[in-house]
């Protein structure tokens, strides 16, 4: 489910140009984690991957900001502010549901460069990374595949058609996808939330399932700013960090919507598949 977090008015903590000071640090856990492994959930998926399709050319699109970062989009994803509009050359090329035409002959020579260390009930490890030429290839246990370019600046992303969809595939890229993203950008990202008050801003950190975005969500009732939900990405200034926005909504399983607004199906779904 996801709460869509409206801009502060005027009597909410000014946020300095959208960045704010961090008051409370603390390096968490990896960004290696599985939908099949949720806080709620310990059922893993072994659904294949679905073939490979061909990029094709980003001829128009979606554009939006996410952790400072100027984005274009070949399809629109939930939780974020879009625009048509073009304002400036974008920092990152996202394409969904395609591949780039090079990448099933390249394939081949890939080397393993990571396996998360937990698996799924079919002994499927949650997650895998390859490297393969200037690219890393993630291969989540569900089937959703993500190819990143070392630089930071092209994500490509299929899944398997049968069993989910944009929205599934969403879920990862705005969390760990995004946070390794940042990593190979040169920034230090949290897995985190953080919130703003007054003109400092503080890093809710933990394990997954430990309420994170639940506490984050209990201060956006009370009139408090979401600066970032899942990932906490830092700008270091030598005497003091900042915090880049993330995107304006906040995920949260049922048992949270029911803590807090007293109904687990009160708000809407992030994933028809859910």
């Amino acid at each position: 489910w996801h709460l869509t977090i409206r801009p502060p008015g005027p009597s909410k903590p000014n946020v300095r140009e959208n960045n704010t000071w961090l008051r409370s640090l603390c390096i968490t856990a990896t960004f290696a984690r599985s939908r099949g492994l949720s806080a709620e959930s310990t059922e893993g998926t072994t659904a294949a991957l679905e073939k490979t399709k061909p990029a094709e050319v980003l001829a128009v699109g979606y554009y939006s900001l996410i952790y400072g970062l100027r984005v274009h989009l070949n399809e629109s994803v939930p939780g974020l502010l879009l625009s048509s509009q073009q304002t400036a050359a974008p920092d990152v090329e996202i394409k969904f549901g395609c591949m780039p035409s090079w990448f099933q002959q390249h394939s081949l020579s890939k080397k393993l460069w990571y396996a998360h260390p937990q698996h799924t009930p079919g002994e499927k490890p949650t997650l895998v990374a390859w490297k393969l030429a200037d690219h890393y290839q993630l291969e989540y246990a569900d089937g959703t595949q993500f190819l990143i370019d070392d630089r930071g600046k092209q994500i490509w992303a299929t899944w398997p058609d049968d069993t989910l969809t944009l929205e599934d595939t969403a879920t990862y890229l705005l969390g760990p996808v995004m946070g390794f993203t940042l990593l190979l950008r040169g920034f230090v990202s949290l897995h985190a939330c953080a919130i703003a008050v007054d003109d400092r801003a503080i890093a809710i950190v933990g394990p997954a399932g430990s309420g994170k975005s639940t506490t984050a969500a209990a201060f956006a009732e009370r009139g408090y700013c979401v600066l970032a939900e899942d990932v906490v990405t830092l700008r270091d200034l030598d005497t003091e960090f900042l915090v880049r926005p993330g995107y304006p909504s906040i995920r949260l399983w049922p048992s949270s919507v029911e803590a807090l607004y007293g109904n687990g199906v009160k708000l809407p779904k992030l994933t028809p598949t859910w």
